[in-house]
């Protein structure tokens, strides 16, 4: 069982994703903007993977994995970014992310909300 914080402005993709997590034993926190992510990031929970849409209100998700980054108790979390299907922003990956995203993961386009549980699983599993 993983520790995940999930961050997206949609509540019915939000209500999706969290019950895909639980399906699988995880126990996910869920928040709708990068602020209310970063005060339950500075508070006592403790997270093993950051699941974030790129695109949130005020403060974006790059933005978001950054600050993430710098803070010391969840520099080392992994982080799956994700965006919408039809979001037009083309990222060159062949091979890495750019250093303005720095994420583990990034799922352009996600059309199957699963795909985000087996990213963090994947990642978990990492040794």
């Amino acid at each position: 069982m993983a520790k995940v914080l999930y961050v997206d402005a949609d509540h019915g993709r939000t209500q999706v994703v969290c019950g895909l997590f639980a399906e699988r034993g995880h126990l996910v926190t869920a928040e709708s903007s990068a602020e209310r992510a970063m005060m339950r990031a500075q508070g006592d929970a403790t997270y093993q993977a950051v699941v974030v849409h790129l695109i949130l209100p005020s403060i974006d998700g790059a933005e978001l994995c950054r600050w993430l980054q710098r803070w010391s108790s969840m520099a080392a979390v992994p982080r799956v970014v994700f965006t919408s299907p039809g979001v037009q922003l083309r990222l060159k990956l062949e091979e890495h992310l750019p250093r303005w995203l720095p994420a583990d993961v990034y799922i352009h386009g996600l059309e199957d909300p699963a795909r985000l549980v087996d990213a963090v699983e994947r990642i978990l599993e990492r040794p």
